[in-house]
């Protein structure tokens, strides 16, 4: 006799499902795009921090043209924001700014 063990569901759809790679734009006007990386995730950057302190690594939402260059919108705390890829970045300033309501 033949026993036949059940596949979980899951593993069913994450083999039926494509996993993404590249760049994906989220409007017709290309202001917007998202990118993904090797694993099918958002893509993570890094940018540095105010006063020489520890690099800040954050997966980035989605990116937006700012005139001729880039802005990530990336979550901190449960909140949005918006910071150009080659800005210095304050955490105690974002802090700060988490806790207002």
């Amino acid at each position: 006799m033949v026993q036949i063990h059940p596949v979980p569901q899951n593993s069913i759809n994450l083999k039926l499902r494509k996993m993404r790679k590249g760049c994906y734009y989220l409007n017709n006007s290309g202001s917007r795009w998202i990118v993904f990386d090797e694993e099918g995730k958002h893509e993570k950057h890094t940018w540095e921090t105010r006063l020489n302190g520890p690099s800040f690594t954050r997966r980035v939402i989605f990116y937006e043209s700012f005139g001729n260059f880039a802005s990530a919108t990336i979550s901190y705390k449960g909140k949005r924001f918006k910071f150009l890829t080659d800005s210095i970045l304050d955490i105690d300033e974002m802090d700060r700014m988490c806790k207002k309501i």
